[in-house]
């Protein structure tokens, strides 16, 4: 018995190094396996956050489209409006610059309608003048025929 002790002694740490040996084997397991996933995690993580940001940057850079063809809609309406005010100013300088055309003629023509008038009138005050002065004549020579 005494040989039989030790060797079942021996086959009890044999045993204890072979349990002690799984359970370091299942321990480096375990942690490779916690190591694996953390890494997993950190990778999805890190891609996520990469989706993230692309499509961050693919809003920022849609919206900043907008404002671009915004502004440029924009200033192509500010240039339209400036176009159509101009041309409504040039057409009302036109109807003014007619007005003014049509004032002079009507003026110049009653000017002239005026000056004649006042010729015809003084034509006939001067013709009356002369006639009066020629029957008033008449007049002195019929007196001067009676006597």
């Amino acid at each position: 018995m005494n040989k039989l002790v030790p060797r079942v002694q021996q086959a009890e740490e044999n045993c204890l190094c072979l349990l002690h040996a799984d359970m370091q084997k299942r321990a480096a397991l375990k942690e490779r396996t916690a190591r694996s996933l953390v890494q997993k995690a950190t990778s999805e993580s890190k891609y996520m956050e990469q989706v993230r940001s692309a499509i961050l940057q693919n809003c920022t850079a849609a919206k900043k489209k907008r404002l671009r063809l915004l502004e440029a809609e924009k200033a192509k309406a500010q240039a339209r409006l400036l176009r159509i005010q101009k041309a409504a100013m040039n057409v009302c300088s036109q109807r003014e610059t007619e007005r003014k055309k049509l004032k002079e003629q009507r003026d110049n023509k009653l000017q002239r309608r005026q000056r004649a008038e006042y010729l015809k009138q003084r034509g006939s005050s001067r013709n009356s003048a002369h006639a009066d002065y020629i029957k008033h004549a008449e007049f002195l020579s019929r007196k001067l025929a009676r006597y």
